[in-house]
C-alpha cells in the first residue's frame, strides 16, 4: 500500500498517476528476486528519469535505485553496462540492499543489513511467486516444479512423460517470455520425436532474449544462454524501433496474419 508498481493493468495505471503528479523529491526503487522479466528494474528507471525529466522536475528529483546482490543487476555483464548508464544520468544506487520492510509513517524503507532509505515516492519490483497447488500437492519447493535444466522434464520418477515450461520450473534462469518460446520449440520438436523415432532429438541450451529499454527512445538487448553471457551494446534508436515493431508483428503472428 505504500508503494506502485507496474505488474498489472490498474497498477500501470496508478503507476502512471502517480508519477505524472509528482512534483519533486526522492524516488526510491526496491527489487525482490526472482521477479518476472530480468531487466525490468532498469527499464523502469530509465523510463522513469527520461519521464521526469520531460517534465522539467529532473533537478528537483533524485533517483535512488537498490538491488539486492553485490551489483545493479543478477546477471554480471549487464551489470556493467548498466552501472554506467546510472552514473551518466545521476542515479544513484545502492547494492546489497534487500528490502524488510516499509515504514510507511516515516516514508523510509527498511533493509535486512539494518540500512534505512527515505523515499517520497516508492516503486517496488515485487518478488515473483510460484503458484500454491504445487506445492499444496507436493510437485516442487515454493511452487516451483523441479526440471532438468536440458531436458525439460521434471525431475523424479513421475517426471519422464512430463515437460515443464516457463516460470513453472525451478530453473535459475530469467523468468521471460522469451525463455518459455525457446523452450517451447525444444518441446515442440522432442514430442514429435518421440512420435516418430521414439527418442527425443534437442536440448535445452538455456537460450533467452531480451530488449532492454535505455529510456523512451533508446534500447538495446541481452542474449545469453548456459555457456555464453549476455553482451549488452551502447542503446540506438534503432533497436528501440525494432523493439516496438515486434510488439505488433508477435500478435499479427498469433493471430495468423504472418
Amino acid at each position: 500500500e505504500n508503494s506502485i508498481n507496474c505488474y498489472t493493468a490498474e497498477n500501470a495505471v496508478e503507476f502512471f498517476r502517480q508519477l505524472s503528479d509528482f512534483k519533486g523529491g526522492r524516488i526510491v526503487v526496491t527489487v525482490g528476486l526472482p521477479h518476472k522479466c530480468p531487466m525490468i528494474p532498469l527499464e523502469i528507471t530509465f523510463a522513469m528519469h527520461d519521464f521526469i525529466q520531460d517534465r522539467g522536475l529532473r533537478d528537483k528529483t533524485e533517483f535512488y535505485y537498490t538491488y539486492p546482490i553485490g551489483r545493479v543487476h543478477s546477471l554480471e555483464n549487464v551489470a556493467k553496462w548498466a552501472a554506467p548508464e546510472f552514473d551518466r544520468m545521476g542515479i544513484q544506487y545502492e547494492t546489497l540492499f534487500n528490502m524488510k520492510e516499509v515504514d510507511g509513517k516515516n516514508a523510509q524503507v527498511l533493509s535486512e543489513e539494518g540500512g534505512a532509505v527515505k523515499y517520497d515516492l516508492l516503486v517496488a519490483v515485487p518478488p515473483h511467486k510460484g503458484q500454491e497447488v504445487i506445492e499444496q500437492n507436493g510437485l516442487g519447493q515454493n511452487g516451483w516444479i523441479p526440471t532438468n535444466r536440458t531436458s525439460l522434464h521434471m525431475e523424479g520418477e513421475y517426471g519422464k512423460n512430463v515437460i515443464v515450461l516457463g516460470d513453472t520450473t525451478n530453473l535459475p534462469i530469467s523468468k521471460a517470455g522469451s525463455t518459455t518460446h525457446f523452450e517451447a520449440e525444444v518441446a515442440a520438436e522432442n514430442v514429435a520425436a518421440v512420435i516418430k523415432i521414439g527418442r527425443s532429438v534437442r536440448s535445452y541450451d538455456g537460450k533467452v532474449f531480451c530488449f532492454i529499454e535505455a529510456g523512451k527512445d533508446r534500447a538495446t538487448y541481452a542474449m545469453f544462454d548456459y555457456q555464453h553471457p549476455p553482451q549488452p551494446k551502447a542503446p540506438t534508436g534503432a533497436v528501440h524501433a525494432f523493439k516496438m515493431a515486434y510488439n505488433q508483428l508477435y500478435w499479427a503472428s498469433a493471430r495468423g496474419l504472418l
